[in-house]
Order: C-alpha cells, then structure tokens, then sequence
C-alpha cells in the first residue's frame, strides 16, 4: 500500500488518533439518549504514596441501554447509510461484513534482530540513567535510556519473557528490551514509510504480529527478526489496537473505515462494519464472554462487543457524553468487567468499568490529569499512567482505593504500560526516550 494512503491517514490521525496526548482536548457535546447522573468527587491530586478510596463517591452505576444482533452476511454489500444511532442503539436490519482475499501472503525482505547500544545490560543506576532509589511511598524505579535518536517509546508489551514497545526508533519496526536491560532492535521493510509497528501481539503460530497504522498494514515477524510479512490492507482501514481473539485470529479495529478487522494466520483479511455510521472504533481487546470488546470514539461514544463466530455486533451508549481516550486500551479486570480510561467536559478523565451486561461505573483518580493507559498487573490491580502529572497510579478493582508513585525524571510523560514477565511494572517514558520499572 505504501505512500498511496500516507496523506489521508496522517490527516486523519492528526485529528482523532492522539499517539502521545494522553486524555486532553475538549469533549463535543452528543445528542440523543436520556442523560446520565453519574456524579464525580474529583479531588485534588494526591501527594506520592497517598491513599484514598474514589469508590464512594462516584459511583452510582448507570444501565446503558439494550442491545441489537447484527447479522453478518459475508456476500452482501455493505451499507452504511441511512443510520439513526442517536439513541445507541444498533439500526435495524443487517450490518453486512465484506471478505477480502487480499492475495497470496508474499514474504518481504528478511530482518535480522540487531542487537543495539550503548546501554549495558543488567545496570539501572544513576550512571545509565536509571534511578533505584527505594522507599515506602515512591517504590523502587528503575529507569533505562535508549541510545541517542529518535527515540520516543509508545506503545509496550509483554511476551516470550521480554518487553516489546514501538516508537525506539524511526528507521526500526519495533524494540524489545530484557528485564535486565539488554535492547533489541527489529529492522523494518523497505518502504520508506512502513518503518514503524503502531502495535503488537502474539499468536500461536509462534510469530509476533502488528500493525502499522500510518500505511494501513498488517504484518508478522518471528521473534528472531526473521520472515518478516506484511499485508496490505484495504484503503483508508487505519488498523488500531491488534489482539489475538479466542477463535485463534488476529483482530484489530479498523478506525478509518467504522469496522472491525480479522487477519487468519493464513492472510485472509474479513471487514465487519459496525452498526454505527462512523462510530471510529478503537481500544480492542478480549472480553470474559468470548465476545471482542471495543470503544466508539464518534459521537455519541459507545462500547461495543462483537461475537468472533457469528460477526454479531452490540452497541451500548456511554453515559454522561464519556469518551474514550484514543491511544488507551480497553482490558479484562481480575473482576471480569471491562475497564477504560474516559473523558468527560465536565470531570475530566475517569477509569470506567463495564460489566458485560452494560453497567458503567466511574472511578475518578486525580483532578486534572491526563491518563494516557492502563493495565492489568499481577497483583491483581489496574494501573495507568498520568501523562502530565508525571506519575504511575494503581486502582483496586474492588474498592476504587488509588495509591500514586511519581516517576523519578521530571516531564518524562509516562505513557503506555504493562505488566512484565518479573511481575514488575514496566512503561514507556516518552519525553525523554527511556523504559521505565515499577517494583511496587
């Protein structure tokens, strides 16, 4: 696909695909359904270490409308107008998915991995730019730099016992860092303009899978850096938030064109649009139903589930005009519920939690500040990243109590966050070009 979509979609990103903005800008007010009281006790921000319970005063859930089956017919055209969604609710009829073969997968140019300095592996000390200073509030940091370019690390993951983030360097698809410090860099392909994974994950085909959204691919790569693939998807897709779903496919939201994507491991592409007329899904992830979970940024803002088997969409209005954050993502809790970061005008950002039969309620974490991610981590907590307050916070799914740690360099801007195969919390520190760990 190339340079043949590279304007439309930097436009369009520059509008809604916030890469490191974290939850700011103004909300736009949404017509349509019965508002929502929702009421938050937005505090002042908390002092490091400081614990206070948010479940109390937020939280009255609110039961979000009923839901529609969509049928997915695979032959029929798609239509995509003629759609009345101002009361959340999916339109009647059939939202038809198109199949795209798009063309025997044809492997492009072997990526040997390249093992990168200066940054020597097992240290996070001053000297090597980390900080492990140790106390009861502030946990143990430890902060490794990236060598010296263009380094402004995003998205991070974990898997085959290593983390795995984009944005370390423009001329690499993506990097990978040990938990002792040890940097890998995968070379990308040839095209000037696909040189950077927006996202990832792992499939049981043993390979890593991304997507880059800028050109409108999806690709795989074997963690060694070899048989690196990629697909060019239909125009205008703009793929967003890749997972692996429970049927063993490889499914993303497709932003630019209102759908949701599937990729077999064999490259066969299937579109299914959504019921909603320019609903801009984003924030994919799995669900405790066997159902893909996914947010509608487009007013009005709605989360929606669809079935892997069937295609079946569902479609529930967020209350109070909730938006969700654009380069955040939607996760499973410990609880079974869904969770993710919202905005509102009237209250800023919020955590959010769905259950799978449509009640939200919100858990406000400081007044303010701008969450960019959260995560799930082993101890069974969420935690996110405050962008400009320029802090880790932890919320407990059971009682909304949020405890902060404020990240050691100044204006790092915490950014995407997970949790490690040593159980520690790892996050991109964007600003500054680092890889941040959290040993609370």
């Amino acid at each position: 696909m190339g340079a043949r979509a590279g304007g439309w979609v930097a436009g369009l990103l520059g509008c809604a695909v916030v890469i490191a903005g974290g939850c700011g800008g103004r909300g736009v007010p949404r017509d349509g359904g019965a508002p929502h009281d929702v009421k938050a006790d937005v505090t002042a921000p908390v002092d490091a270490g400081e614990t206070r319970d948010v479940g109390a005063d937020a939280l009255t859930p609110v039961d979000a409308g009923g839901t529609r089956d969509v049928e997915a017919d695979a032959t029929a055209p798609v239509d995509l107008g003629g759609i009345d969604a101002a009361a959340g609710d999916a339109p009647d009829g059939a939202a038809d998915t198109s199949t795209a073969d798009v063309g025997a997968p044809v492997d492009a140019p072997a990526a040997d991995a390249l093992e990168v300095g200066p940054m020597a592996c097992g240290t996070a000390d001053a000297g090597s730019g980390g900080d492990a200073r140790t106390d009861a509030a502030s946990g143990t940091f430890a902060e490794f730099p990236l060598p010296v370019g263009s380094r402004s690390p995003d998205f991070i993951t974990s898997g085959h016992g290593k983390l795995w983030f984009t944005g370390g360097d423009v001329f690499q698809l993506f990097s990978t860092i040990t938990t002792d410090g040890c940097l890998t860099d995968y070379p990308g392909s040839q095209d000037p303009l696909a040189v950077q994974a927006s996202a990832m994950t792992f499939a049981p085909d043993g390979n890593v899978w991304f997507i880059q959204t800028t050109v409108g691919q999806v690709g795989h790569i074997a963690p060694d850096g070899s048989s690196l693939w990629v697909l060019d998807l239909p125009f205008a897709t703009v793929p967003l938030a890749i997972t692996l779903g429970p049927d063993g496919n490889i499914w993303f939201a497709a932003y630019g064109t209102n759908a949701i994507g599937r990729v077999t491991l064999g490259g066969v592409f299937t579109s299914f649009p959504t019921p909603t007329a320019f609903s801009a899904p984003t924030n994919l992830t799995n669900g405790p139903d066997g159902r893909l979970w996914f947010a509608e940024r487009s007013p009005p803002a709605k989360i929606g589930s669809i079935d892997p088997a069937t295609g079946t969409i569902e479609e529930r209005l967020i209350p109070d005009n909730g938006t969700p954050t654009p380069g955040g993502r939607m996760v499973l809790g410990p609880d079974g519920n869904l969770w993710f970061i919202n905005y509102r005008d009237a209250d800023g950002c919020l955590v959010t939690r769905v259950t799978p039969s449509g009640t939200f309620t919100d858990f406000p974490i400081a007044g303010g500040t701008f969450l960019r991610n959260i995560a799930v981590g082993p101890d069974g907590n969420l935690w996110l990243t405050e962008l400009d307050a320029n802090k880790i916070a932890r919320l407990s799914p059971s009682n909304g109590t949020v405890i902060e740690y404020p990240v050691p360099t100044p204006d790092s801007q915490p950014s995407a966050i997970t949790a490690g195969p040593d159980g520690n919390i790892w996050f991109t520190e964007y600003r500054v070009g680092r890889i941040g760990r959290l040993t609370p």
